[in-house]
């Protein structure tokens, strides 16, 4: 009987979760259809202002399914009962994702700029991300020093990393490499999926522009954003699939 109190109450906050999200995602559908390849920052501002309140609405809420879904887990015996609280879980992982997609895009402060070792904030990325064992991740042979606000850094990789996972199917890899020269620091995070669609590569870092179902479309802008925010420019190719970040040394 507690177990299916709990099981009520965690869809009762899924339910209340998933309008949330859902406002969201129709919010951005209009201002994607209004303001399509011309919108602008200045013009999310009503979008970011709604975001902020559901994002303390949205926190209480994941944060309890979240618990309660490790909780029933963690006792439950039967294989069929295990699954579906997994795909809880996912669903669980995605509304997070989607929540920090809106809020990093729309709440971007200036970067508070330090020296900071390149591999080990690929590292912390990397951990915090569910890697199958069916990809290999091969990260940098030696350590980088980079000039960057690490907060920021740290959503960048996670964001680009975590798309990388999302395109491989199977079995694949995903490398990191880094070229570095008295001017400039060249970045690239190369992954052996399906690649992006050739009808998006332009308009994949614009606001509300995704090729994956259940994207908000600004995990992209905000990495494009960071990497403004750093004086770098980041830009994507296929064959096989690039993201390459270039810093300025200085």
């Amino acid at each position: 009987m507690d177990n299916a109190l709990i099981i009520l109450q965690v869809i009762l906050v899924a339910v209340n979760v998933i309008v949330h999200v859902g406002l969201i995602l129709l919010i951005s559908k209009i201002f994607k259809n209004e303001f399509k390849k011309n919108l602008k920052l200045e013009k999310l501002a009503t979008i970011g202002e709604l975001s902020s309140r559901l994002s303390h609405d949205l926190k209480n809420p994941l944060s309890y399914i979240n618990m309660s879904t490790q909780m029933l887990k963690s006792k439950a015996t039967e294989k069929n009962t295990v699954e579906k609280l997994e795909i809880i879980e996912q669903g669980i992982d995605q509304m997070s994702q989607q929540l920090n997609d809106v809020m990093t895009f729309v709440k971007l402060k200036e970067p508070e700029l330090k020296s900071w070792d390149l591999k080990s904030i690929l590292e912390e990325c990397i951990g915090r991300l569910k890697i199958p064992d069916s990809i290999k991740v091969t990260l940098l042979e030696k350590s980088f020093q980079i000039k960057c606000d690490r907060t920021q850094f740290e959503v960048l990789f996670t964001n680009l990393i975590s798309n990388a996972i999302d395109s491989i199917q199977n079995n694949g890899s995903i490398k990191i490499h880094v070229n570095t020269c008295s001017d400039e620091t060249k970045i690239e995070i190369i992954d052996s999926g399906d690649g992006i669609p050739e009808d998006k590569l332009e308009q994949i870092f614009e606001p509300l522009v995704t090729y994956k179902k259940s994207g908000t479309g600004l995990g992209l802008a905000s990495c494009k954003n960071i990497v403004k925010n750093h004086n770098g420019t980041i830009h994507a190719k296929n064959n096989p699939t690039t993201f390459t970040i270039t810093l300025p040394n200085n």
